[in-house]
């Protein structure tokens, strides 16, 4: 497959994508819900007229007015003195529709006409329901998303507004009342105030769209405006590969349902003379469910160790105490990938990857600050001779051809895991074979989980479970490494590898009343072989140790290994902005 036959794929399924939001929209009037669940009742209006129509009896109930007479008294809306909707419900013909039958809603633009559809389910009982949707409906209350709240459902109110500062997982509605986004907002439906106005944080984070009846074609404009975000970021990085690597980074992003999100970055090494860049495109197809078909363009310096060592903590170490615990290979390619998030705290992910990789030498003797005469280790140092000299004649010059599929579980509401408990749980695989074009066959899977249990507001536990295994033996980039700093503490940095493994890290925390300091115990357990199946001679090794934190991203640990009874010394780690 040429390169030029590669760029036009996948520009070409990139906009192969665009129709299919556009079909969604068109064909919204014509989509039939499950049995389950039906219409309950539509209201369409634009800067003049509003409809409401109903269904009773399978027969169609409707109403057409002129919106300006519609008016709001305290907790109900009327129509030439007629009451439209109350605490009751909504008043249509000779029949009310209570509002806490609603079970959820959709918002739709035809043409100058918006479409709410509120919709019900059949063997919904009242209250309940609503309930366990996690739907919010009032009449002239204020409705609050305090930033540390999650709503599952929809907000709909009468005249009441509605202020968003936490994360709401479907739409905001509102008749009279106005809508307020907060900047560390997470809105992932859409917002709609008929009669009143939709004010969002150009920080907040929305993924649908904003509908405000408050001069309506300009504040959709300027909605749009703010819904749309340039970024311009510095791209720097220090290793023992690139040696200094500086640049810039473009990213226009748009909270939009129906704009792409595009980026591109360049970037010049300075030791490997090498000019990196990333050149990205991504359309979302479905917002509310994070449906979005992407492309990716890059010539990049690749590392499988992110799950170790995150980049700009490596890069901190590099700087200041001359430490790489990264390993590296070019890599230049591109990839097609499919996103979604089907289910709330639930991710999932597909990728086809091409890409031509290629081996770089090490640089030792770059400067950090506090170094000293300290030479950086070579790349893949841990690896034997005779099989680290294999691994670069694999990687250098090689195309690596591979289909990748992850699920991500993450309930998670903020970073103080203190307070409350929550899981993190993933599995990932990927598969390169020849008939892909290939050079390399392998498959490989690495499943992880994550729980954080809380005690009590001072004292939590800690357990993560990691394991990695193959069908096939793997290429040196792609092995399983453990040992040292993010792994299995204690022992020298990557000091096992193999093709399958499992891990275990327990830490007990505790925190000091009214600081920002804190203390942990710790406990590391991990099997590696590379054998098909564990034997006694892969031993389990397992290291104790206890850790002080000074907030959330400084750590200092001493980990000493507990299978041998020689040269077995406490190791010192120092972390900044870690992971786990």
């Amino acid at each position: 497959m040429t390169r030029l036959f590669k760029i036009v794929l996948i520009t070409t399924l990139m906009f192969a994508a665009m129709p299919w939001t556009t079909f969604a929209e068109e064909s919204y009037r014509e989509y039939k819900a499950p049995q389950t669940k039906n219409v309950y009742f539509e209201i369409i209006y634009n800067n003049k007229q509003i409809e409401i129509f109903a269904l009773d009896d399978e027969k169609r109930v409707s109403k057409l007015y002129n919106l300006k007479d519609l008016t709001s008294k305290s907790d109900r809306v009327e129509v030439d003195g007629q009451i439209l909707f109350d605490d009751d419900g909504l008043h249509l013909g000779d029949k009310t529709y209570p509002l806490d039958k609603i079970y959820d809603t959709k918002v739709n633009r035809e043409n100058r006409d918006i479409v709410i559809t509120f919709t019900t389910k059949s063997y919904a009982s009242n209250r309940i329901s609503t309930r366990r949707r996690g739907n919010i409906v009032v009449t002239n209350k204020k409705v609050t998303v305090n930033e540390e709240d999650f709503v599952r459902g929809m907000i709909f109110t009468l005249t009441g507004d509605i202020e968003v500062l936490g994360e709401l997982n479907r739409d905001a509605i509102t008749i009279f009342g106005d809508i307020y986004i907060g900047p560390d907002a997470v809105f992932r439906g859409d917002a709609v105030s008929i009669r009143g106005d939709v004010d969002s944080d150009d920080q907040a984070t929305i993924y649908g769209d904003i509908y405000s009846g408050v001069k309506q074609r300009s504040k959709w404009n300027r909605s749009w405006a703010k819904r749309t975000r340039t970024d311009i970021d510095a791209d720097f990085g220090y290793n023992r590969v690139d040696g200094l690597r500086l640049g810039l980074g473009l990213k226009y992003t748009s909270r939009g349902a129906h704009y792409p999100n595009v980026w591109s970055k360049a970037s010049y090494a300075f030791e490997s003379e090498r000019w990196r860049f990333d050149l990205g495109l991504e359309q979302p197809i479905y917002r509310s469910s994070g449906v979005a078909i992407g492309a990716e363009y890059y010539r990049r310096l690749k590392t499988e160790d992110d799950w170790i060592v995150s980049e700009r903590e490596n890069n901190a170490f590099a700087l200041f105490v001359t430490e790489d615990y990264r390993d590296y290979y070019e890599a230049e390619g591109g990839r097609i990938y499919l996103k979604a998030e089907p289910i709330n705290n639930i991710s999932v992910a597909i990728e086809y990857t091409e890409e031509e990789t290629d081996w770089l030498r090490s640089y030792r003797n770059l400067w950090s600050l506090f170094g000293g005469d300290k030479l950086f280790d070579r790349n893949f140092h841990s690896v034997a001779s005779p099989e680290r000299a294999n691994g670069i004649n694999e990687i250098d010059s090689s195309t690596n051809t591979y289909i990748s599929a992850s699920i991500k579980f993450d309930n998670r509401k903020d970073r103080n895991i203190f307070s409350n408990s929550s899981w993190v749980a993933s599995l990932s695989g990927e598969w390169s074979d020849p008939e892909y074009g290939s050079d390399f066959k392998y498959s490989r899977f690495i499943a992880t989980g994550i729980r954080y249990q809380r005690i009590n507001r001072h004292t939590t536990l800690i357990l993560r479970a990691k394991t990695g295994w193959s069908e096939n033996s793997l290429p040196m980039h792609k092995r399983f490494y453990i040992g040292g700093i993010g792994s299995l503490r204690g022992y020298e940095h990557k000091e096992f590898s193999g093709s399958k493994f499992w891990m275990t890290n327990l830490e007990y925390r505790f925190a000091f009343p009214h600081t920002d300091l804190a203390l942990s115990v710790l406990w590391d357990a991990a099997r590696v072989t590379s054998n098909d199946n564990f034997s006694e001679a892969d031993e389990v090794k397992q290291s104790i140790g206890v850790a002080f934190y000074l907030g959330d991203d400084f750590r200092m640990s001493l980990s000493k290994r507990l299978d041998r009874s020689y040269d077995n010394n406490p190791i010192f780690y120092t972390r900044v902005v870690h992971a786990f």
